[in-house]
């Protein structure tokens, strides 16, 4: 599987939904594209992490201003998103956390639990969030097995510089997969 935005209104982009989308491209063992989907509503929505599930699901991250389409809500600018797709590139489910301001999920991992925790930055002080420290605070998030509507923990901190969120979110990617990162775009070489 590989994935990432896309701003395409044709070419290769089978369905856009909006002004950019999450773009989910499964290939074949030659690296040729077997089949594509988008995800996302009418407005911007981009991916910004991805795993595959021990069942061989996607689970995805990111952010969303829409509040149509494969969104439900929007609380104001960009809220994070979590999502998980069958086989069958079908959602599973979808949620969404954020405030009035922009909230965004950078990258991700599976618990032992079966849960998930995700590491972001926020700028909200109200909806979802627990307050806001200034600016662009570093965000996590401790879903539970069943994370649509259910959290089990939010926290946000006011890092002194942008490298210790950076820091958390590389040890994350590194954690739960090798990637390789390409021009904006990640490859998850467990699919």
């Amino acid at each position: 599987m590989a994935g990432g935005l896309t701003y395409s209104q044709n070419g290769d982009v089978g369905a856009p939904l909006g002004s950019a989308d999450v773009w989910s491209i499964r290939l074949s063992a030659l690296g040729q594209p077997v089949d594509e989907r988008t995800y996302g509503g009418s407005d911007t929505d981009s991916g910004t992490d991805m795993i595959t599930a021990s069942d061989g699901a996607l689970v995805y991250t990111g952010t969303s201003s829409s509040s149509d389409g494969d969104l439900t809500s929007n609380q104001g600018g960009t809220d994070a998103w979590l999502f998980r797709i069958d086989n069958t590139g079908d959602i599973e489910w979808s949620t969404t956390l954020g405030g009035s301001a922009s909230d965004a999920f950078l990258a991700f991992k599976a618990t032992d639990d079966l849960g998930y925790i995700a590491v972001g930055q926020s700028s909200s002080s109200d909806g979802d969030l627990p307050g806001n420290n200034g600016g662009g605070d570093v965000w996590v998030v401790k879903f539970g097995p069943d994370p649509v509507g259910v959290r089990e923990a939010s926290n946000s901190v006011r890092p002194h510089l942008r490298e210790p969120l950076y820091g958390l979110v590389g040890f994350l990617q590194h954690v739960h997969r090798v990637d390789q990162r390409v021009g904006g775009s990640w490859m998850d070489k467990a699919a």
